[in-house]
Protein backbone atom coordinates (compact mmCIF):
# COMPACT_ATOMS: atom_id res chain seq x y z
CA UNK A 1 0.00 0.00 0.00
CA UNK A 2 1.34 3.42 -0.98
CA UNK A 3 1.84 5.78 1.93
CA UNK A 4 -0.36 8.90 1.89
CA UNK A 5 2.02 11.86 1.78
CA UNK A 6 -0.65 14.57 1.87
CA UNK A 7 -0.38 16.55 5.15
CA UNK A 8 -2.74 15.53 7.98
CA UNK A 9 -5.07 18.39 8.94
CA UNK A 10 -7.24 16.57 11.50
CA UNK A 11 -7.62 13.27 13.33
CA UNK A 12 -10.78 11.43 14.34
CA UNK A 13 -10.69 8.88 17.15
CA UNK A 14 -13.16 6.22 16.03
CA UNK A 15 -12.87 4.26 19.25
CA UNK A 16 -10.50 3.43 22.08
CA UNK A 17 -10.15 0.38 24.33
CA UNK A 18 -8.34 -0.38 27.56
CA UNK A 19 -6.75 -3.44 29.15
CA UNK A 20 -4.60 -4.18 32.17
CA UNK A 21 -1.58 -6.42 31.90
CA UNK A 22 -2.27 -10.05 32.80
CA UNK A 23 1.17 -10.31 34.36
CA UNK A 24 1.75 -6.96 36.06
CA UNK A 25 -1.02 -5.05 37.85
CA UNK A 26 1.05 -1.90 37.55
CA UNK A 27 0.81 -1.80 33.74
CA UNK A 28 -2.04 -1.08 31.36
CA UNK A 29 -2.58 -0.36 27.67
CA UNK A 30 -4.81 1.99 25.72
CA UNK A 31 -5.38 1.22 22.04
CA UNK A 32 -7.20 3.51 19.62
CA UNK A 33 -8.29 3.49 16.01
CA UNK A 34 -7.73 6.87 14.38
CA UNK A 35 -8.82 8.16 10.98
CA UNK A 36 -6.43 10.75 9.59
CA UNK A 37 -7.98 13.53 7.50
CA UNK A 38 -5.54 14.66 4.82
CA UNK A 39 -5.28 18.04 3.14
CA UNK A 40 -6.20 16.59 -0.26
CA UNK A 41 -9.49 15.21 1.18
CA UNK A 42 -8.29 11.62 1.41
CA UNK A 43 -8.35 9.46 4.53
CA UNK A 44 -6.00 6.98 6.12
CA UNK A 45 -6.31 4.87 9.27
CA UNK A 46 -3.85 4.22 12.05
CA UNK A 47 -4.06 1.97 15.09
CA UNK A 48 -1.99 3.05 18.07
CA UNK A 49 -1.19 1.53 21.45
CA UNK A 50 -0.11 3.61 24.44
CA UNK A 51 1.23 1.94 27.56
CA UNK A 52 0.47 3.50 30.97
CA UNK A 53 -1.46 6.47 29.54
CA UNK A 54 -2.14 8.85 32.42
CA UNK A 55 -5.61 10.16 33.23
CA UNK A 56 -6.54 12.80 35.82
CA UNK A 57 -8.30 12.30 39.13
CA UNK A 58 -8.81 14.65 42.05
CA UNK A 59 -8.67 14.42 45.85
CA UNK A 60 -10.20 17.02 48.17
CA UNK A 61 -7.62 19.08 50.03
CA UNK A 62 -7.22 18.22 53.71
CA UNK A 63 -8.85 21.35 55.11
CA UNK A 64 -12.01 20.91 52.99
CA UNK A 65 -12.80 17.29 53.93
CA UNK A 66 -15.84 18.23 55.99
CA UNK A 67 -18.61 16.25 54.31
CA UNK A 68 -19.69 12.63 54.67
CA UNK A 69 -21.77 12.00 51.56
CA UNK A 70 -20.45 11.85 47.97
CA UNK A 71 -20.97 14.98 45.89
CA UNK A 72 -21.92 15.14 42.21
CA UNK A 73 -19.25 17.82 41.68
CA UNK A 74 -17.04 20.18 43.61
CA UNK A 75 -15.20 23.42 42.95
CA UNK A 76 -11.82 22.80 41.40
CA UNK A 77 -10.11 25.12 43.88
CA UNK A 78 -11.03 22.72 46.72
CA UNK A 79 -9.24 19.71 45.22
CA UNK A 80 -5.76 18.71 44.17
CA UNK A 81 -5.25 17.13 40.74
CA UNK A 82 -3.20 13.98 40.20
CA UNK A 83 -2.43 11.99 37.07
CA UNK A 84 -1.68 8.28 36.82
CA UNK A 85 -2.33 5.25 34.62
CA UNK A 86 -5.78 3.93 35.58
CA UNK A 87 -4.28 0.72 36.92
CA UNK A 88 -2.24 2.75 39.44
CA UNK A 89 -5.00 5.15 40.57
CA UNK A 90 -6.13 2.91 43.48
CA UNK A 91 -2.57 2.75 44.81
CA UNK A 92 -2.16 6.53 44.48
CA UNK A 93 -5.50 7.27 46.17
CA UNK A 94 -4.78 5.01 49.13
CA UNK A 95 -1.32 6.53 49.44
CA UNK A 96 -2.68 10.09 49.44
CA UNK A 97 -5.64 9.40 51.76
CA UNK A 98 -4.05 7.01 54.24
CA UNK A 99 -0.32 7.10 53.58
CA UNK A 100 -0.49 3.35 52.93
CA UNK A 101 0.83 1.38 49.97
CA UNK A 102 -1.86 -1.04 48.74
CA UNK A 103 -0.77 -2.65 45.49
CA UNK A 104 -3.81 -4.96 45.39
CA UNK A 105 -6.46 -2.22 45.56
CA UNK A 106 -8.92 -1.78 42.67
CA UNK A 107 -11.07 1.14 41.51
CA UNK A 108 -14.02 -0.59 43.16
CA UNK A 109 -12.07 -0.80 46.44
CA UNK A 110 -11.38 2.93 46.30
CA UNK A 111 -15.06 3.68 45.63
CA UNK A 112 -16.12 1.74 48.73
CA UNK A 113 -13.32 2.55 51.21
CA UNK A 114 -13.56 5.17 54.00
CA UNK A 115 -12.94 8.60 52.51
CA UNK A 116 -14.21 7.62 49.05
CA UNK A 117 -16.37 10.76 49.03
CA UNK A 118 -13.18 12.84 48.75
CA UNK A 119 -12.08 11.22 45.47
CA UNK A 120 -13.38 12.73 42.22
CA UNK A 121 -13.17 11.76 38.54
CA UNK A 122 -13.04 7.95 38.80
CA UNK A 123 -16.09 7.24 36.61
CA UNK A 124 -14.48 8.51 33.41
CA UNK A 125 -12.24 5.78 32.02
CA UNK A 126 -8.97 6.12 30.13
CA UNK A 127 -10.67 5.68 26.70
CA UNK A 128 -13.16 8.45 27.59
CA UNK A 129 -10.37 10.89 28.49
CA UNK A 130 -8.39 9.95 25.37
CA UNK A 131 -11.33 10.39 22.97
CA UNK A 132 -12.28 13.71 24.55
CA UNK A 133 -8.88 15.12 23.58
CA UNK A 134 -9.86 14.70 19.93
CA UNK A 135 -13.18 16.48 20.47
CA UNK A 136 -11.23 19.25 22.14
CA UNK A 137 -8.78 19.66 19.26
CA UNK A 138 -10.74 18.51 16.20
CA UNK A 139 -14.34 18.83 17.39
CA UNK A 140 -15.87 19.59 14.00
CA UNK A 141 -14.43 16.45 12.43
CA UNK A 142 -15.43 14.07 15.28
CA UNK A 143 -19.12 14.63 14.60
CA UNK A 144 -19.01 14.59 10.80
CA UNK A 145 -16.62 11.78 9.92
CA UNK A 146 -18.53 8.69 8.72
CA UNK A 147 -17.84 5.33 10.35
CA UNK A 148 -17.35 2.28 8.14
CA UNK A 149 -19.47 -0.85 8.56
CA UNK A 150 -19.16 -4.57 7.83
CA UNK A 151 -21.97 -7.10 8.32
CA UNK A 152 -21.60 -10.61 9.70
CA UNK A 153 -23.99 -13.55 9.88
CA UNK A 154 -23.67 -17.19 10.93
CA UNK A 155 -25.91 -20.19 10.29
CA UNK A 156 -26.10 -23.29 12.46
CA UNK A 157 -26.75 -26.91 11.51
CA UNK A 158 -30.40 -27.46 12.46
CA UNK A 159 -30.09 -31.27 12.25
CA UNK A 160 -27.42 -31.40 14.93
CA UNK A 161 -28.83 -32.83 18.20
CA UNK A 162 -28.91 -30.70 21.34
CA UNK A 163 -29.74 -27.11 22.25
CA UNK A 164 -26.61 -25.46 20.86
CA UNK A 165 -26.30 -26.07 17.14
CA UNK A 166 -22.78 -25.73 15.67
CA UNK A 167 -21.88 -23.26 12.94
CA UNK A 168 -21.61 -24.78 9.50
CA UNK A 169 -21.34 -21.51 7.55
CA UNK A 170 -20.78 -17.80 8.06
CA UNK A 171 -20.22 -14.73 5.91
CA UNK A 172 -18.86 -11.20 6.13
CA UNK A 173 -19.69 -8.36 3.75
CA UNK A 174 -18.38 -4.83 3.46
CA UNK A 175 -19.46 -2.64 0.57
CA UNK A 176 -17.88 -4.24 -2.49
CA UNK A 177 -16.41 -7.26 -0.69
CA UNK A 178 -17.99 -10.48 0.55
CA UNK A 179 -16.44 -13.52 2.18
CA UNK A 180 -18.12 -16.88 2.76
CA UNK A 181 -16.76 -19.75 4.85
CA UNK A 182 -18.38 -23.15 5.32
CA UNK A 183 -17.68 -26.70 6.48
CA UNK A 184 -16.99 -28.91 3.47
CA UNK A 185 -18.46 -32.07 5.04
CA UNK A 186 -21.88 -30.38 5.38
CA UNK A 187 -22.32 -30.55 1.61
CA UNK A 188 -23.17 -33.82 -0.14
CA UNK A 189 -20.46 -33.52 -2.81
CA UNK A 190 -17.17 -35.30 -2.05
CA UNK A 191 -14.68 -32.75 -3.39
CA UNK A 192 -13.99 -29.04 -2.92
CA UNK A 193 -13.96 -28.28 -6.62
CA UNK A 194 -17.57 -29.40 -7.05
CA UNK A 195 -18.76 -27.63 -3.90
CA UNK A 196 -17.12 -24.34 -4.92
CA UNK A 197 -18.51 -24.61 -8.44
CA UNK A 198 -22.05 -25.18 -7.14
CA UNK A 199 -21.70 -22.29 -4.69
CA UNK A 200 -20.79 -20.05 -7.62
CA UNK A 201 -23.71 -21.37 -9.67
CA UNK A 202 -26.10 -20.59 -6.80
CA UNK A 203 -24.57 -17.12 -6.54
CA UNK A 204 -25.26 -16.49 -10.24
CA UNK A 205 -28.84 -17.68 -9.84
CA UNK A 206 -29.87 -16.12 -6.53
CA UNK A 207 -27.47 -13.28 -5.68
CA UNK A 208 -26.69 -11.74 -9.06
CA UNK A 209 -29.06 -8.79 -8.63
CA UNK A 210 -27.74 -8.03 -5.13
CA UNK A 211 -24.10 -8.32 -6.13
CA UNK A 212 -24.53 -6.15 -9.21
CA UNK A 213 -26.39 -3.53 -7.18
CA UNK A 214 -23.56 -3.39 -4.65
CA UNK A 215 -20.74 -4.04 -7.18
CA UNK A 216 -19.74 -6.84 -4.84
CA UNK A 217 -17.52 -9.90 -5.35
CA UNK A 218 -17.74 -13.02 -3.18
CA UNK A 219 -14.74 -15.13 -2.13
CA UNK A 220 -15.49 -18.69 -0.95
CA UNK A 221 -13.46 -20.94 1.35
CA UNK A 222 -14.10 -24.39 2.84
CA UNK A 223 -12.96 -25.71 6.21
CA UNK A 224 -13.21 -28.78 8.41
CA UNK A 225 -14.62 -27.45 11.70
CA UNK A 226 -16.96 -24.74 13.04
CA UNK A 227 -14.05 -23.13 14.90
CA UNK A 228 -12.09 -22.76 11.67
CA UNK A 229 -15.09 -21.06 10.03
CA UNK A 230 -15.46 -18.60 12.91
CA UNK A 231 -11.72 -17.94 13.02
CA UNK A 232 -11.51 -17.27 9.26
CA UNK A 233 -14.33 -14.72 9.42
CA UNK A 234 -12.85 -12.89 12.40
CA UNK A 235 -9.57 -12.67 10.51
CA UNK A 236 -11.54 -10.81 7.82
CA UNK A 237 -12.61 -8.32 10.49
CA UNK A 238 -8.91 -7.69 11.18
CA UNK A 239 -8.00 -7.57 7.49
CA UNK A 240 -10.81 -5.28 6.30
CA UNK A 241 -10.65 -2.98 9.37
CA UNK A 242 -14.26 -1.71 9.51
CA UNK A 243 -15.11 0.65 12.36
CA UNK A 244 -18.16 -1.48 13.15
CA UNK A 245 -18.99 -5.14 12.64
CA UNK A 246 -22.79 -5.47 12.73
CA UNK A 247 -24.94 -8.55 13.17
CA UNK A 248 -28.72 -8.71 13.54
CA UNK A 249 -29.70 -10.19 16.91
CA UNK A 250 -25.97 -10.40 17.45
CA UNK A 251 -25.96 -12.43 20.67
CA UNK A 252 -26.74 -15.49 18.54
CA UNK A 253 -23.72 -14.93 16.28
CA UNK A 254 -21.44 -13.91 19.16
CA UNK A 255 -22.27 -16.96 21.28
CA UNK A 256 -22.08 -19.33 18.30
CA UNK A 257 -18.59 -18.10 17.41
CA UNK A 258 -17.43 -18.30 21.02
CA UNK A 259 -18.62 -21.91 21.38
CA UNK A 260 -17.05 -22.90 18.05
CA UNK A 261 -13.67 -21.37 18.87
CA UNK A 262 -13.58 -22.87 22.38
CA UNK A 263 -14.49 -26.33 21.04
CA UNK A 264 -11.54 -26.14 18.62
CA UNK A 265 -9.13 -25.03 21.35
CA UNK A 266 -8.56 -21.46 20.12
CA UNK A 267 -7.34 -18.82 22.56
CA UNK A 268 -10.13 -16.25 22.41
CA UNK A 269 -8.07 -13.12 23.23
CA UNK A 270 -5.56 -14.11 20.53
CA UNK A 271 -8.35 -14.56 17.97
CA UNK A 272 -10.27 -11.37 18.70
CA UNK A 273 -7.49 -8.90 19.55
CA UNK A 274 -5.56 -7.12 16.84
CA UNK A 275 -2.32 -9.03 16.12
CA UNK A 276 -0.31 -5.91 17.03
CA UNK A 277 -1.51 -6.01 20.67
CA UNK A 278 1.14 -7.54 22.99
CA UNK A 279 -0.03 -10.85 24.45
CA UNK A 280 -0.08 -9.60 28.03
CA UNK A 281 -2.77 -7.05 27.09
CA UNK A 282 -4.93 -9.26 24.91
CA UNK A 283 -8.41 -9.55 26.32
CA UNK A 284 -11.83 -10.80 25.29
CA UNK A 285 -15.19 -10.48 26.99
CA UNK A 286 -18.59 -11.39 25.58
CA UNK A 287 -21.22 -9.33 27.37
CA UNK A 288 -24.76 -10.33 26.46
CA UNK A 289 -26.13 -6.97 27.56
CA UNK A 290 -28.89 -6.06 29.96
CA UNK A 291 -31.26 -8.84 31.01
CA UNK A 292 -33.89 -7.01 33.09
CA UNK A 293 -35.43 -3.61 33.61
CA UNK A 294 -35.43 -2.79 37.32
CA UNK A 295 -38.11 -0.44 38.63
CA UNK A 296 -37.67 1.87 41.62
CA UNK A 297 -39.59 -0.58 43.82
CA UNK A 298 -37.19 -3.38 42.88
CA UNK A 299 -39.49 -5.22 40.45
CA UNK A 300 -37.59 -6.83 37.57
CA UNK A 301 -39.02 -7.16 34.06
CA UNK A 302 -37.19 -9.34 31.50
CA UNK A 303 -35.97 -7.42 28.47
CA UNK A 304 -36.67 -8.44 24.90
CA UNK A 305 -33.71 -9.20 22.58
CA UNK A 306 -33.79 -5.79 20.85
CA UNK A 307 -33.39 -4.05 24.24
CA UNK A 308 -30.22 -5.85 25.38
CA UNK A 309 -27.35 -4.51 23.21
CA UNK A 310 -24.81 -7.38 23.49
CA UNK A 311 -21.16 -6.52 22.89
CA UNK A 312 -17.78 -8.15 22.38
CA UNK A 313 -15.15 -6.16 24.25
CA UNK A 314 -11.64 -6.60 22.92
CA UNK A 315 -8.58 -4.69 21.70
CA UNK A 316 -9.19 -4.39 17.97
CA UNK A 317 -9.63 -1.97 15.07
CA UNK A 318 -13.34 -2.81 14.98
CA UNK A 319 -16.22 -2.96 17.43
CA UNK A 320 -18.84 -5.71 17.15
CA UNK A 321 -22.39 -4.51 17.88
CA UNK A 322 -25.99 -5.62 17.50
CA UNK A 323 -27.60 -3.67 14.65
CA UNK A 324 -31.07 -4.74 15.83
CA UNK A 325 -30.53 -3.32 19.34
CA UNK A 326 -28.96 -0.17 17.96
CA UNK A 327 -31.93 0.39 15.65
CA UNK A 328 -34.49 -0.28 18.40
CA UNK A 329 -32.89 1.61 21.29
CA UNK A 330 -32.30 4.71 19.20
CA UNK A 331 -36.04 4.79 18.37
CA UNK A 332 -37.56 3.77 21.73
CA UNK A 333 -38.83 7.34 22.39
CA UNK A 334 -41.12 6.95 19.35
CA UNK A 335 -42.73 3.73 20.63
CA UNK A 336 -42.23 0.00 20.27
CA UNK A 337 -42.59 -1.67 16.87
CA UNK A 338 -44.57 -4.83 16.27
CA UNK A 339 -41.48 -6.68 15.06
CA UNK A 340 -37.73 -6.11 15.03
CA UNK A 341 -36.91 -8.99 12.72
CA UNK A 342 -34.48 -8.20 9.92
CA UNK A 343 -37.21 -8.75 7.34
CA UNK A 344 -39.65 -6.44 9.13
CA UNK A 345 -37.12 -3.61 9.48
CA UNK A 346 -36.00 -4.08 5.86
CA UNK A 347 -39.57 -3.52 4.74
CA UNK A 348 -39.97 -0.57 7.08
CA UNK A 349 -36.84 1.09 5.66
CA UNK A 350 -37.68 0.10 2.06
CA UNK A 351 -34.54 -1.91 1.42
CA UNK A 352 -34.18 -5.37 -0.13
CA UNK A 353 -34.85 -7.95 2.56
CA UNK A 354 -33.89 -11.55 3.12
CA UNK A 355 -33.32 -13.98 0.27
CA UNK A 356 -36.67 -15.78 0.39
CA UNK A 357 -37.46 -17.58 -2.86
CA UNK A 358 -40.28 -19.79 -4.15
CA UNK A 359 -38.41 -22.79 -2.84
CA UNK A 360 -39.59 -23.48 0.70
CA UNK A 361 -42.43 -20.95 0.85
CA UNK A 362 -44.82 -23.62 2.17
CA UNK A 363 -42.59 -24.08 5.25
CA UNK A 364 -43.02 -20.54 6.50
CA UNK A 365 -39.94 -18.43 5.60
CA UNK A 366 -37.66 -17.87 8.57
CA UNK A 367 -39.29 -20.51 10.78
CA UNK A 368 -37.38 -23.39 12.34
CA UNK A 369 -39.05 -25.78 9.90
CA UNK A 370 -38.02 -23.57 6.98
CA UNK A 371 -34.36 -23.49 8.08
CA UNK A 372 -34.29 -27.25 8.69
CA UNK A 373 -35.83 -28.19 5.36
CA UNK A 374 -33.90 -25.61 3.32
CA UNK A 375 -30.67 -26.94 4.81
CA UNK A 376 -31.64 -30.49 3.89
CA UNK A 377 -32.99 -29.90 0.39
CA UNK A 378 -31.43 -26.67 -0.93
CA UNK A 379 -27.93 -26.44 0.51
CA UNK A 380 -26.52 -24.09 -2.12
CA UNK A 381 -29.52 -21.79 -2.16
CA UNK A 382 -29.23 -21.73 1.65
CA UNK A 383 -25.57 -20.74 1.35
CA UNK A 384 -26.57 -17.80 -0.84
CA UNK A 385 -29.26 -16.99 1.73
CA UNK A 386 -26.55 -16.67 4.39
CA UNK A 387 -24.58 -14.17 2.31
CA UNK A 388 -27.78 -12.35 1.39
CA UNK A 389 -28.63 -11.76 5.06
CA UNK A 390 -25.75 -9.32 5.32
CA UNK A 391 -26.90 -6.97 2.57
CA UNK A 392 -30.03 -5.68 4.38
CA UNK A 393 -27.94 -5.12 7.52
CA UNK A 394 -25.58 -2.91 5.53
CA UNK A 395 -28.36 -1.22 3.56
CA UNK A 396 -30.54 -0.46 6.60
CA UNK A 397 -27.53 1.31 8.07
CA UNK A 398 -26.83 3.10 4.78
CA UNK A 399 -30.43 4.33 4.83
CA UNK A 400 -30.60 5.33 8.53
CA UNK A 401 -26.91 6.18 9.10
CA UNK A 402 -27.35 4.76 12.61
CA UNK A 403 -23.86 3.36 13.02
CA UNK A 404 -22.30 5.56 10.34
CA UNK A 405 -23.09 8.85 12.11
CA UNK A 406 -25.96 8.87 14.62
CA UNK A 407 -24.78 6.43 17.28
CA UNK A 408 -21.17 7.74 17.24
CA UNK A 409 -22.58 11.25 17.74
CA UNK A 410 -24.72 10.05 20.67
CA UNK A 411 -21.76 8.25 22.20
CA UNK A 412 -19.34 11.15 21.74
CA UNK A 413 -16.40 10.10 23.91
CA UNK A 414 -18.21 7.38 25.90
CA UNK A 415 -17.34 3.72 25.38
CA UNK A 416 -19.74 2.01 23.02
CA UNK A 417 -21.01 -0.61 25.45
CA UNK A 418 -22.49 2.27 27.49
CA UNK A 419 -24.85 3.19 24.63
CA UNK A 420 -27.71 1.67 26.65
CA UNK A 421 -26.82 3.66 29.78
CA UNK A 422 -28.10 7.22 29.60
CA UNK A 423 -26.64 8.04 33.05
CA UNK A 424 -23.15 7.01 31.88
CA UNK A 425 -23.38 9.01 28.64
CA UNK A 426 -24.63 12.08 30.52
CA UNK A 427 -22.01 11.71 33.24
CA UNK A 428 -19.16 11.52 30.71
CA UNK A 429 -20.37 14.66 28.92
CA UNK A 430 -21.10 16.65 32.09
CA UNK A 431 -17.70 15.80 33.56
CA UNK A 432 -15.94 17.83 30.87
CA UNK A 433 -18.53 20.62 30.90
CA UNK A 434 -17.99 20.88 34.66
CA UNK A 435 -14.23 21.03 34.21
CA UNK A 436 -14.56 23.87 31.69
CA UNK A 437 -16.55 25.79 34.30
CA UNK A 438 -14.24 25.37 37.27
CA UNK A 439 -15.66 22.17 38.78
CA UNK A 440 -14.61 18.53 38.86
CA UNK A 441 -17.00 15.61 38.54
CA UNK A 442 -17.74 13.18 41.36
CA UNK A 443 -17.25 9.43 41.57
CA UNK A 444 -20.19 7.04 41.91
CA UNK A 445 -19.86 4.92 45.09
CA UNK A 446 -19.44 1.19 44.52
CA UNK A 447 -22.69 -0.73 44.93
CA UNK A 448 -22.47 -3.24 47.75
Amino acid sequence: MTENTSPIIAKVCKHAAYAMSRFDKGKDLLCAKITNVHEDGSRSNSFISLENYKQPFWIVKDDHRRFNQPKDYIEERLVREYKAPRCKIPFEVKKQLFGAADFKASIRDVKSCPGHQFVFGLDQTTPVHFKQKFFQKYGEYQEKEPYTVAAFDVEADMDFPGEHKPIMMASVTMKHKAYFAAIRSWYDEPDDETILRKLKEAEDKYLKEHLERRKCTVVYELFDTPGQVAYACIQKFHEWEPDWVLSWNASYDMEACERALIADGYNLPDVYCDPSIPREYRTYNLNLGRTHKVKENGDRTPLEPQEKFPTVRTMAKWQWADAMSGYAIKRFPFGKLESYSLEAISQRESVKGKLYTEEGMSWGPGSGQWHRNMQRQYKYLYSSYNIGDNFPIEEINEKTLDFTLSIPMLLRYSEYFNFVSQPSLISDTLSFIAKDNGYVWGSTPAQR
